[in-house]
């Protein structure tokens, strides 16, 4: 059974979410004017939900940047290593395959620019014989 203090909070929160009926919101309002700690618990509830309702809105500035989540990983697998974990832990061995990894991924980054560069030169010289093509077509006229 629950007790009274926790059925007066669910009663709180149910009337700051708009949930209770005239009647339910009515016999809450005259139990917050005869019990002062009990308006000023709704009071620092409703601050509470005003705050995490600002928290949790993502307006421009609350963006996490780029490298948000490589540094949360990075400091998580420095704790790890830092906590003597076994090395079947799986931070452990993430860290052992990013060392090893390193050279790998920047010869996979490298090859990947060079085939964008190749391809956006393609691309141009497919476009130049275009013009030249519909250039040359104009300058001979119909036939």
């Amino acid at each position: 059974m629950s007790s009274p203090e926790s059925e007066r909070e669910l009663l709180l929160n149910a009337s700051l979410d708009g949930e209770l009926n005239a009647e339910e919101q009515a016999k809450l309002e005259q139990c917050l004017r005869d019990d002062p700690v009990l308006a000023q618990r709704r009071e620092s509830f409703a601050q509470q939900r005003t705050l995490l309702r600002q928290a949790l809105t993502h307006g421009p500035g609350n963006k996490l940047d780029r490298d948000f989540a490589d540094r949360v990983i990075q400091a998580a697998i420095a704790q790890a290593e830092a906590g003597g974990l076994d090395r079947s832990h799986p931070l452990i061995r993430l860290a052992r395959s990013e060392k090893s990894d390193t050279w790998a991924a920047d010869t996979v980054s490298t090859g990947r620019l060079r085939w964008r560069q190749a391809g956006a030169a393609m691309a141009l010289a497919a476009s130049l014989l275009v013009a030249v093509f519909v250039a040359r077509r104009s300058l001979e006229g119909p036939r």
